[in-house]
């Protein structure tokens, strides 16, 4: 056995004439053949195995991070990129040696942030049942931009997905010239409502026609002409009953005798 260069590489290969000398770290390990192409065989098999474990071992080991969640559908993130959503099927692969932000999060929940530093060859494991902070609310309407009202103030309009407080509301849709819709809701933490609301137009005011005889113009019209012509005969009686005799007769005055 003779010392290697220590410049040579972890694992090396040195043929010579007769001779294959394949070096592992600091050591030379020296196989004499009777021909070069014997050499080159020998080197080959002996160096294959040696080289594919050394590598192996050179190469760093991953590291994985492991959500387990109850909250189904909630958005896993790491380090502001998504990577999937709740169950995961199998544990995140990430760079070892390095830290990473843990995101799990979903509407009506309140959201889970953990850090986490990711050690080489090792799985972190992370349980994260998200708590439940509100409800959602969608609205759809045939109207398109109808206001929507929660407890009589404008949360915004139609299409509407909005978050909402837990609890009892008066939930009203709006439209000019539409019948307003108003429902009462019940809103839980973590559920979500979803409404269909069908506005219908303001009805035109209904005209009753009247078939009374005094509602036709013809029957004023002739009580207007009866009235007149009343009024005028009045007035000429009034004025015969002043006349004298004498402007009867044209002011002539006629005695007769009487035998």
């Amino acid at each position: 056995m003779t010392r290697a260069n220590p410049r040579l590489p972890i694992a090396a290969l040195r043929v010579g004439s007769r001779v294959a000398a394949l070096h592992v770290g600091s050591r030379v390990a020296a196989l004499r053949v009777g021909s070069r192409v014997a050499a080159l065989l020998v080197a080959a098999l002996v160096a294959g195995p040696i080289l594919a474990t050394t590598s192996a071992l050179a190469a760093p080991k991953a590291a994985t991070i492991s959500i387990s969640s109850t909250t189904r559908g909630a958005k896993v993130f790491v380090n502001d990129e998504e990577v999937g959503e709740v169950p995961l099927t199998k544990p995140i692969e990430v760079k070892a040696g390095a830290s990473y932000t843990v995101r799990i999060q979903k509407r009506g929940f309140s959201p889970y942030v953990s850090t986490v530093l990711a050690g080489a060859g090792q799985n972190s494991e992370i349980e994260a049942d998200l708590v439940p902070s509100g409800g959602v609310v969608k609205v759809a309407c045939n109207v398109p931009r109808s206001q929507v009202l929660i407890d009589g103030k404008p949360f915004g309009r139609t299409p509407f997905d909005g978050d909402v407080t837990p609890g009892k509301h008066k939930l009203q849709v709006a439209s000019t010239g539409y019948v307003t819709d108003t429902r009462d809701i019940e809103v839980k933490a973590g559920d979500e409502i979803a409404l269909d609301v069908r506005l219908e137009l303001v009805p035109k005011p209904i005209e009753i026609e009247n078939k009374a005889i005094w509602a036709k113009w013809w029957f004023w019209g002739g009580v207007g002409a009866v009235v007149v012509g009343g009024v005028t005969a009045a007035v000429l009686a009034t004025q015969e009953d002043h006349v004298t005799p004498e402007k009867k007769f044209g002011g002539i005055d006629k005695t007769v005798n009487l035998p």
